[in-house]
């Protein structure tokens, strides 16, 4: 059995969770074309943000996760609006996300930068302003941080 390989455990996940979100809003959709602006700003509570921004918060850091790991890839650099207000809007979103990467191949993640050990500090706000610090080389920020927080906004989607 082949190793697991970074491109796996970012990339390869990041397309299976895209790839099923988009069919979770093709359903949503059809069930209630008439909902689609209602359903872009759902939430699952008074207190959380919507639809729209949770899909934003995942494409985001797949977007950034290739900026990050993939020197090459310019259009992960390109800044993105975050304006969807339609299930329509999300769904482009999503596709937009999924070209992405599917533009990315195995061999294009750089060694160099995933065994690079990172120091990140992450605001972590308990009421009182905390933070801690993170560090970690590229498949632990990988897999500690970036995928986490992917598979967190589209669950909570």
């Amino acid at each position: 059995m082949a190793p697991i390989t970074l491109y796996d455990i970012t990339f390869g996940l990041h397309l299976k969770a895209f790839t099923a979100f988009r069919a979770m809003i093709l359903k949503a959709q059809a069930h209630a074309p008439d909902a689609s602006a209602t359903l872009a700003s759902a939430r699952l509570h008074e207190d959380m943000p919507p639809l729209s921004f949770q899909i934003q918060q995942a494409s985001l850091i797949a977007k950034n996760t290739a900026a990050g790991f993939v020197p090459n890839c310019t259009a992960a650099r390109e800044p993105w609006a975050d304006d969807e207000t339609t299930l329509e809007d999300l769904h482009a979103r999503v596709d937009k996300t999924l070209d992405l990467l599917k533009s990315i191949n195995p061999g294009d993640v750089s060694k160099e930068i995933r065994d690079t050990v990172y120091e990140r500090e992450v605001p972590l706000n308990l009421g009182g302003g905390s933070g801690f610090m993170f560090r970690s080389d590229g498949s632990g920020m990988a897999m500690r941080l970036g995928l986490p927080s992917v598979l967190f906004h589209l669950s909570v989607a």
